[in-house]
């Protein structure tokens, strides 16, 4: 059996062994490339290394603020992924939030952060009730008005003047980004213009407390 096979076996024990209203919090990050894409240039890095940096430093922070929180990272360096994988592996678990990460150079201009959400102009169509089996297009309108509430409560979270003075929040972005396509779970990508290829450091704690806070009932 595979990490990932196990780590599935695991949580989905779980689920079963705790009620609704006391089991764990599952995040799931997903950050941007792999073995064969390495993505952007950042300075003397690429985004592939730099996005996984990031998503480690951010499970290590939100497993200290959120103790009853779980936080899956769908790669390791090195790892190949093919397509749809990270989707298929949500879909199979009971994920609370998924969040795909992004970072782009931008060495003239103050860090901003921009989030995204999968549309494809259907956001708020009610899911089709009864159904087994869900198109993977339309996947994200099973928890359309959930992830629009999240991703909501992020950006007011970060676009207080404490945070502002170290980097942009954009509003909510709603159309069909990719690495978002196919999850039924509150999902939201999260790209980081960044003037460094260590300047992510200063969004960690902050984008932390704000999924705490967003995912408080």
């Amino acid at each position: 059996m595979n990490r990932k096979n196990y780590l599935l076996f695991i949580l989905l024990i779980c689920a079963q062994i705790y009620p609704a209203d006391h089991r764990k919090v599952t995040i799931m990050l997903d950050p941007a490339g792999d073995a064969r894409e390495t993505g952007r240039i950042i300075e003397d890095s690429l985004e592939r290394a730099v996005t996984i940096q990031f998503a480690q430093q951010l499970r290590d922070v939100l497993t200290s603020q959120l103790p009853n929180s779980t936080v899956i990272i769908t790669r390791t360096p090195g790892e190949e992924l093919q397509p749809l994988q990270q989707a298929n592996f949500a879909n199979r678990l009971p994920v609370d939030l998924y969040l795909n990460i992004n970072m782009v150079h931008a060495p003239h201009h103050k860090p901003t952060l921009q989030i995204y959400q999968f549309s494809l102009g259907d956001t708020f169509v009610a899911p089709s009730q009864g159904l087994a089996m869900i198109p993977y297009d339309r996947a994200h309108q099973k928890s359309a008005s959930q992830t629009t509430k999240y991703g909501t409560r992020i950006i007011s979270f970060l676009s207080n003047k404490d945070h502002n003075k170290f980097f942009m929040v954009e509003p909510l972005y709603q159309l069909p980004f990719a690495p978002l396509m196919g999850i039924q779970a509150p999902a939201l990508g999260l790209e980081m213009s960044i003037p460094s290829k260590t300047a992510w450091k200063e969004f960690v704690n902050p984008i932390a407390q704000s999924i705490a806070f967003a995912l408080e009932q």
